[in-house]
């Protein structure tokens, strides 16, 4: 390619990459919760289960500011019931992660 050329995307990418753009929050959440999950995986559940805690924590706060067409798929209810229930759900999953004692091995 040359440096002027321009390199076109057919309509179908981009859409693809519209919708992407436009769910980018709920991404950020699932791939902060998979992130969880893998650490689980590699035998550290502890930090595992406070990213996922994150992870929830994280949704809260984009409920909390963004409108909700910008965060089409966390909406469930009102905002502060959608809100409310994820830091909830959140801190209880990192205080659990923080308290469950270690079995001795």
């Amino acid at each position: 390619m040359t440096a002027g050329a321009v390199r076109h995307r057919s309509p179908r990418t981009a859409r693809h990459l519209a919708r992407l753009r436009r769910h980018w929050p709920w991404l950020a959440v699932v791939g902060t919760v998979a992130i969880g999950l893998l650490v689980m995986y590699l035998d550290h559940w502890r930090r595992g289960l406070f990213t996922i805690g994150v992870a929830s924590l994280l949704g809260a706060v984009f409920r909390a500011v963004l409108p909700a067409r910008r965060v089409a798929l966390l909406v469930v209810r009102s905002r502060a019931f959608d809100v409310a229930t994820l830091v909830t759900l959140g801190l209880v999953i990192m205080v659990l992660s923080a308290v469950i004692p270690t079995l001795p091995r």
